[in-house]
C-alpha cells in the first residue's frame, strides 16, 4: 500500500469516526435534554414528595388530637361506669328501703283495722251506755215530775 492509499484510508477512517463522534455528540446532546427533563421531574418528584410529608405531618397531629379525644372519651366512660355503679347500690338501698316500708305499712294497716275494730266495739258500747243513761233519765224525770205533782198538791 502507499502512503497516498494509506492516507486515504486514514482519511476514510478519520472521517467514519468523525462521523460516529458526531453521532455521540449528537446523542449525547440527546441525553443531556433527556437528563434536565430526568432532573425537572425528579425536582416535580421532591415537590410532591415535600407536600405529601407535610399532609402526612398533618394526619399525625390530627391523630394525635383523636387519640387525645379517645382517652377523654375512655376517661368518661370510666366514670359513668362508676356512677353506675354507685346508681346500682343506691338503688338496691331504696328497693331495700321500699320493702322495708312494705312490711312497715302492712303493719300499720294491721294495726288500724284493729283500731277501728276495737274503736267501733268502744263506740258501739258508749252509745249503748248512753242509751241506757238516757232510758234512766228520762225514767228519773218521770219520776221527779211525779213527784213534783205530788210536792205541789200538798203545798196547795
Amino acid at each position: 500500500m502507499s502512503d497516498r492509499e494509506l492516507l486515504e484510508l486514514i482519511a476514510s477512517q478519520v472521517g467514519k469516526l468523525t462521523t460516529q463522534v458526531d453521532l455521540l455528540t449528537k446523542d449525547m446532546a440527546e441525553v443531556k435534554t433527556d437528563l434536565v427533563g430526568v432532573k425537572e421531574d425528579l425536582a416535580g418528584v421532591k415537590g410532591d414528595l415535600a407536600a405529601v410529608k407535610e399532609d402526612l405531618a398533618g394526619v399525625k397531629s390530627d391523630l394525635a388530637g383523636v387519640k387525645e379525644e379517645i382517652a377523654g372519651v375512655k376517661s368518661d366512660l370510666a366514670r359513668v361506669k362508676e356512677e353506675v355503679a354507685v346508681t346500682k347500690s343506691d338503688l338496691a338501698g331504696v328497693k331495700e328501703d321500699v320493702a322495708g316500708l312494705k312490711t312497715l305499712v302492712a303493719s300499720i294497716e294491721s294495726t288500724v283495722t284493729r283500731i277501728e275494730h276495737d274503736h267501733g266495739e268502744k263506740l258501739s258500747a258508749l252509745f249503748d251506755g248512753y242509751k241506757l243513761t238516757s232510758e234512766r233519765l228520762e225514767r228519773i224525770e218521770k219520776e221527779v215530775s211525779k213527784h213534783e205533782e205530788i210536792i205541789l198538791r200538798r203545798i196547795r
